[in-house]
């Protein structure tokens, strides 16, 4: 019997699509609203939990605006605000650059940046700052950021000069380009983690798919990794920085040792000396014909200026110098109420603070003190001038002071009761204070130590002469200014800054005077940089063309992908993996060989004892 022959028809008949039981989403959690019984799929969850949490109108998480012909969108998506249309708020300048500022994030938000239309190779929308509300402009510390999860703009360019704080914590940076003297303070942040496979209840409250019914609590599922790894990931496809650099053994390099400053107060002979604050070696010497003082002139560096200055005091003057010693300005401090005689200068990335000898400190616009002649008292963001810092609790200023690196936070030295078995008497110790507001505050004080006991006398009145003649840092350690009694040899003692404890002790070579006064350390080869510095651990960060980029990892670095880099360093701790098609005057700079301290690689420093913790400072102003 012959079978009948099947037909085109049957042959070509189209797939369709299956229907689903009465077409319901299938989801491996089922989440069970308590009032209703029914079930509710992970998207709408996540949309109901994000309504409660943030109630923020879409007004104030977008921002659309033209650039170049171009209709552009930055968008911040889950927790938080962009804070569009407020005072302070995200907005675009008169010259079209774009400062992003974000309120009340989480590490599930994401703010992410769309442009209508192809932009071409070398076009980038501007992009001049990135921070949290609660961060001042310019700071490199973490006080006061909220996480955020990504920062998505791969259309953007950093301009020159601009600069980016996610020291809350950040998953993903993904730009297009950065220029020159351009920072980046980043912090590894928390992974986002994603519901468990298990049913959960809604525990209070009710609601229907698609309407929410007076909901006030949500028992979430239980929460796992989503990545499944660990560290930051960072793309910036093109940098293009010109460092200064330094010379070291004939060769250029980007990044060189950390210096600092002090002054020789020999009668006749006065001196601002540069020394290397890693090796003790003394670096360049300025003559300072006009100094008076002898002892107790207070040294330290203007962070927050137009450029970044050496600031030396004698009793009511200060001078100024650039970072390579050359003369700015100067001005005066005497119709400062109250203000004696100087005895410390400290500054943070965002002020500088003048102490004087049992009176108040004060926080100084030091570009408009240098432009009249005369102290002028800076302001706050929104334009208050600050309070004098008057001391409380029976402390009194009578030493140097200093800023630490990736803090706002002043530390003065001074006298007060710290000793409970003496209390009548002052013992020499160390105080902090930080803005807030118009006022500066107190952050915590510690007893100075000595050799023999926890304590040091300062005398009934806490007036005697300090013992420590110069209070400065190097990154994030204190750094006190010391001189030997039988040598004559002064070194600089490294202290914590959570207890007081000393560390390295560094002699300062080439000179036998007596020395007065210490500065914060200072990077002046990275002028004309651009300078990522992060806290923790680099998953990766892949870049196509960069030229003058030092990227510092506190952590691990598990990756450095680059087509081509060029006058760059990269510091990791270890720096496990690196990965160049090519490259020319390139520093690796790593705590140990690998992740097993035994891969063999040439073009690579070791230095097991790193004393750049930063985070790295970028010079204000290229020097010239």
């Amino acid at each position: 019997m012959i079978e009948p022959k099947r037909t085109s028809a049957r042959r070509n008949r189209r797939p369709t699509v299956e229907g689903l039981e009465t077409r319901q989403l299938l989801s491996g959690t089922r989440t069970i609203l308590a009032r209703t019984g029914q079930p509710i799929n992970d998207k709408d969850l996540s949309r109901l939990e994000l309504q409660l949490q943030n109630n923020t109108p879409w007004k104030e998480r977008r921002i659309s605006y033209e650039s170049g012909g171009k209709e552009v969108v930055v968008t911040l998506y889950g927790a938080g605000s962009l804070l569009v249309g407020k005072e302070g708020g995200t907005q675009v300048d008169a010259a079209g650059n774009l400062h992003l500022v974000f309120d009340n994030t989480t590490n599930a938000s994401r703010i992410i940046g769309t442009v209508k239309g192809h932009l071409g190779r070398n076009r980038v929308i501007p992009l001049a700052s990135v921070r949290d509300v609660d961060s001042l402009p310019g700071s490199t510390s973490g006080e006061g950021v909220d996480p955020i999860g990504a920062l998505q703009l791969p259309d953007f360019g950093l301009v020159r000069g601009g600069e980016v704080n996610l020291m809350g914590g950040v998953l993903e940076v993904n730009l297009r380009s950065a220029a020159a003297d351009t920072a980046f303070y980043l912090k590894e942040g928390v992974p986002v983690e994603v519901a468990g496979p298990t049913s959960q209840t809604i525990v209070t409250g009710g609601a229907s798919v698609g309407g929410i019914t007076q909901i006030t609590a949500i028992d979430t599922p239980t929460t796992t990794d989503a990545s499944g790894t660990t560290g930051l990931q960072v793309r910036i496809d093109r940098i293009e920085a010109s460092p200064r650099g330094v010379e070291v053994d004939g060769k250029r390099q980007v990044l060189g040792d950390p210096q600092i400053y002090t002054v020789d107060t020999t009668p006749g002979a006065a001196q601002l000396l540069r020394f290397n604050a890693q090796t003790g070696d003394l670096v360049a010497a300025r003559p300072m014909p006009g100094l008076t003082s002898t002892s107790g002139v207070p040294v330290g560096l203007s962070l927050d200026s137009e450029q970044s200055l050496v600031l030396v005091g004698d009793v009511n003057t200060v001078y100024a110098f650039d970072l390579e010693m050359r003369p700015v300005g100067s001005f005066s401090t005497a119709g400062l109420a109250g203000f004696t005689t100087m005895t410390g200068i400290g500054s943070s990335a965002t002020s500088t603070v003048f102490t004087s000898l049992n009176g108040p400190g004060y926080a100084l616009d030091v570009d408009q003190s240098l432009a009249t002649g005369s102290a002028v008292v800076a302001t706050t963001p929104s334009g208050v001038p600050f309070a004098p810092i008057v001391p409380q609790r029976e402390f009194l200023f009578n030493g140097d002071a200093t800023g630490l690196a990736g803090s706002s936070t002043i530390l003065a030295d001074g006298a007060g009761h710290f000793d409970t078995a003496q209390p009548n008497l002052f013992q020499f110790g160390t105080i902090g204070v930080a803005p807030v507001g118009p006022f500066y505050t107190e952050a915590g004080r510690a007893a100075v130590p000595s050799f023999l006991t926890r304590f040091q006398n300062a005398g009934a009145d806490g007036l005697l002469p300090n013992p420590t003649v110069g209070l400065g840092s190097i990154d994030n350690n204190l750094a006190r200014l010391t001189t030997s009694v039988t040598t004559g040899i002064s070194s600089i003692a490294l202290y914590s800054a959570a207890n007081v404890a000393t560390g390295t002790v560094i002699p300062l070579k080439g000179t036998t005077a007596v020395l007065s006064g210490l500065s914060e350390a200072a990077h002046p080869e990275l002028a004309g940089a651009s300078i990522i510095d992060v806290e923790g651990n680099l998953k990766r960060y892949v870049g196509k063309q960069v030229n003058g980029l030092v990227l510092n990892t506190r952590g691990a670095v598990n990756l450095i992908s680059i087509h081509t880099a060029r006058d760059s360093a990269f510091v990791g701790r270890p720096l496990n993996h690196v990965e160049f098609v090519r490259r020319q005057r390139v520093q690796l700079i790593s705590t140990s060989r690998g992740t097993n301290g035994q891969v063999i690689r040439g073009g690579i420093t070791i230095d097991k004892n790193l004393l750049r913790d930063g985070p790295l400072m970028l010079p204000r102003k290229a020097l010239i």
